[in-house]
């Protein structure tokens, strides 16, 4: 026999083999079925307090690729860039690409409160300012 008969004959035996190998290894994955984004309030509700799911990657699993994040919307103080950070804020990029930070609080009132609005976007909240005030994650009305 020659090399190339030796070749075709070895690569009708192995190539089978390999695709079996590689199908049932992925058909034997336990994959978790992706959800869209789903947003509890409806959409942009500043008024009402609502979370939004979402699918992502969980980077520290071998079985499961997919897990579920859960964002809730948020009272936020616009924290002046002269003032310490705070333990627990938020930084983002305004429209004119400066850097903005809020701190996160039960409630407020004033030109410097916000609503962290969690929205199915790729950024995933809105930042909307609160006219009358803010508590427990909605705009008062």
């Amino acid at each position: 026999m020659n090399k190339k008969s030796l070749a075709i004959l070895l690569l009708a035996i192995i190539a089978p083999a390999l695709l079996a190998f590689g199908y049932f290894a992925i058909k034997n994955r336990n994959y978790k079925k992706a959800e869209a984004c789903k947003d509890s309030d409806g959409g942009s509700d500043y008024f009402t307090k609502g979370y939004i799911t979402y699918p992502t990657y969980n980077k520290n699993s071998l079985k499961e690729n997919v897990v579920i994040e859960k964002w809730e919307d948020e009272c936020l103080r616009k924290v002046d860039p002269g003032e310490p950070k705070p333990n627990k804020y938020y930084s983002t990029k305004s429209p004119e690409g400066k850097i903005e930070m809020y701190e996160r609080v039960a409630d407020c009132f004033g030109n410097d409160c916000y609503l962290k609005e969690a929205v199915c976007t790729l950024e995933h909240a809105e930042y909307y300012q609160c006219p009358n005030g803010c508590k427990d994650g909605a705009c008062i009305k």
